[in-house]
């Protein structure tokens, strides 16, 4: 996997608002308005010191997607960059 791909802002739905920012340091939550540190072991994403996003197992990434299993979903959820 590329990690370089993962870094950038991603939302929801194509066109759509901003979800989460991952930087080469931070995953800021647009909604929370929140900073937390992050790791990735593999594919594994784990978000640190977060109250919603903690661990997901990526299982799918491009240079316009990404799709992650997250620990709290039953169903993996897939974003689209952020192009706005």
């Amino acid at each position: 996997m590329d990690t370089t791909l993962l870094i950038g802002i991603w939302g929801i739905e194509k066109g759509g608002d901003a979800a989460f920012r991952i930087s080469n340091k931070d995953f800021f939550m647009v909604d929370e308005f929140s900073t937390s540190p992050y790791s990735l072991e593999k594919n594994k994403l784990i978000i640190h010191n977060s109250d919603y996003y903690r661990e997901g197992i990526i299982i799918g990434l491009s240079k316009d997607s990404l799709k992650i299993k997250w620990d709290f979903a039953n169903e993996p959820w897939r974003y689209w960059r952020f192009n706005k």
